[in-house]
């Protein structure tokens, strides 16, 4: 008796597995093949970190701000008529290192640094996601 009770729970949970998978196939799909087809993100999604050098004035408060220390800014003092005005050197984003917060683009005073939506980051060595502005 107890061999026909254990082959009839079996037999059962089988059923009930199977009966589960055959709902689920019928459902609406939520896999994406990635590199053929891509989910379209919202405006406000951020992935990464870039900089306009252009629009920097080298004030420091991204470094500052910065939690996990990505950002580095070798300034120079520039002779603009009278004044002395600082102007980034180079500007150095370490994208190994970014837990994309975004404290560093909220707190830029002239919007130098702005959040993108690029998120294939990726790459084979750490030195491939050092980028370097000058």
């Amino acid at each position: 008796m107890r061999v026909i009770w254990g082959m009839i729970l079996t037999l059962w949970s089988v059923l009930k597995s199977l009966s589960i998978t055959f709902l689920y196939f019928w459902r609406k799909k939520v896999t994406v093949q990635y590199p053929e087809e891509r989910i379209e993100h919202p405006l406000r999604f951020r992935a990464s970190v870039d900089v306009d050098i252009d629009k920097c004035i080298a004030c420091g408060i991204c470094q500052r701000v910065c939690p996990s220390k990505v950002i580095e800014i070798e300034v120079w003092r520039v002779k603009e008529g009278e004044k002395e005005v600082r102007k980034p050197r180079s500007f150095t984003l370490n994208l190994g290192r970014c837990m994309v917060c975004g404290l560093c683009a909220e707190y830029c005073p002239t919007g130098a640094i702005r959040m993108t939506q690029e998120y294939e980051l990726a790459d084979y060595t750490r030195e491939a996601l050092v980028r370097r502005r000058s």
